[in-house]
């Protein structure tokens, strides 16, 4: 299991980098000022501003369950940002694309994707599990999120006024060091392995090094599904990313 039932909070490393916020908004046009502080980033963005590298991809916000259905509409009446056709949720896939679609249903509940006329991407998600309580601040269930990337330079989140949170240990120097490690506390099917190689392969030609022998890495079998199988066209033909 990706994430253990009784799982065991701690405090965090935590830095103050107000200048992550800056450069997040310059970057994707006005989207930070239409999140709460409720809302974390994660992903990718956060790990190029690490590695001192131009942002590639998309934003990723994390979103409490309590206002995601505000934050959304936001975007979704801006004028500046477009909803991309046909909404995810991960009940609808057998593998959401996350390192562990297994427990996909107990993370995350829903992606909405939004782009702008500059051709960047944002993609709001929104945490299955709704704890009543957080861990300095941010609330558990996107810490959940965080801990279930597969890359561990990816395991750093930050808050709307740039305090950064390193999730998984180490984060934040393989990010300096421009270094590939795996999560060795997940699990990944093979349809996520292949994902994963694919990006590894991405990263490599952007100068990172990998320390990741896909070959090593067990994996677990896919987990069916019981619903209806979606249209081809309902993703509108872009892949979820994280």
């Amino acid at each position: 299991m990706l994430v253990p039932e009784k799982h065991s909070y701690k405090k965090y490393r935590t830095i103050e980098c107000p200048w992550v916020t800056d450069i997040l908004q310059e970057k994707f046009d006005d989207a930070m000022s239409m999140l709460s502080e409720e809302c974390v980033i994660y992903g990718g963005a956060v790990r190029d501003i690490f590695a001192n590298l131009p942002i590639s991809g998309d934003l990723d916000i994390a979103i409490p369950q309590k206002v995601f259905r505000g934050i959304d509409e936001k975007f979704r009446y801006s004028s500046r940002w477009m909803d991309k056709v046909g909404q995810l949720s991960f009940r609808t896939r057998t593998d959401g694309g996350s390192a562990n679609p297994t427990t996909t249903k107990k993370i995350i509940s829903k992606v909405n994707t939004y782009h702008n006329n500059n051709g960047d991407t944002i993609q709001l998600i929104a945490p299955e599990l709704n704890h009543p309580h957080g861990v300095q601040g941010v609330a558990m269930e996107l810490f959940d999120i965080v801990l279930n990337v597969d890359i561990v330079c990816c395991g750093i989140l930050s808050n709307i006024f740039g305090t950064v949170y390193e999730v998984l240990p180490g984060a934040i120097q393989d990010c300096k060091d421009k270094v590939l490690r795996f999560n060795n506390e997940i699990k990944v099917t093979k349809t996520s392995l292949k994902k994963l190689a694919n990006r590894i392969a991405k990263l490599e030609k952007r100068g990172w090094t990998n320390k990741i022998n896909i070959s090593k890495i067990k994996t677990i079998k896919e987990m069916p599904t019981t619903e209806p199988k979606a249209p081809s066209n309902v993703f509108g033909g872009s892949e979820i990313k994280f």
